[in-house]
């Protein structure tokens, strides 16, 4: 039996695959991930109080759309992040301006509106309760564009 050697041309290439990964460690830059997007929900960025308002508010119609045409699932997903990447953000400044009331009412009744899309809910009920909410964001939005 005939043993085979290693090919000659070949024997470099754990020692340039080695030199190659020390070169990028050795750079200090970190590899960058950009989180992907919430498949439920569009981005939520750094930005103004009217614009965030306007965002939460945009989500909360998308959810119920999304109730009516049957998906339920989808329409919790887009109440939570309405409440999580929407108000959450909002939340912090308004406690900091003595507004606590006026949080924890609206986080009530963002849960409302989770819990009735799990329990299935009429529409029409839905609907009465992102009206409470978008009456409350109205409250909101005048709290952080005229106090300081």
């Amino acid at each position: 039996m005939r043993c085979r050697t290693r090919s000659p041309h070949l024997s470099f290439l754990p020692l340039l695959l080695a030199a190659a990964l020390l070169t990028a460690c050795a750079s200090g830059a970190a590899p960058t991930r950009t989180p992907p997007a919430s498949p439920t929900s569009p981005a939520v960025e750094a930005q103004g109080p009217a614009e965030a308002v306007a965002q939460i508010r945009e989500m909360l119609h998308h959810a119920l759309e999304t109730y009516a045409r049957g998906d339920a699932d989808k329409a919790y997903a887009l109440a939570a992040d309405a409440y999580l990447e929407g108000f959450e953000e909002l939340e912090e400044e308004l406690v900091q301006q003595g507004h606590r009331e006026l949080v924890e009412g609206l986080e009530l009744k963002f849960k409302a509106l989770r819990d009735g899309i799990r329990a299935g809910q009429p529409q029409a009920e839905l609907q009465k309760l992102v009206t409470e909410i978008e009456q409350g964001l109205d409250e909101v939005l005048n709290v952080l564009t005229t106090e300081k």
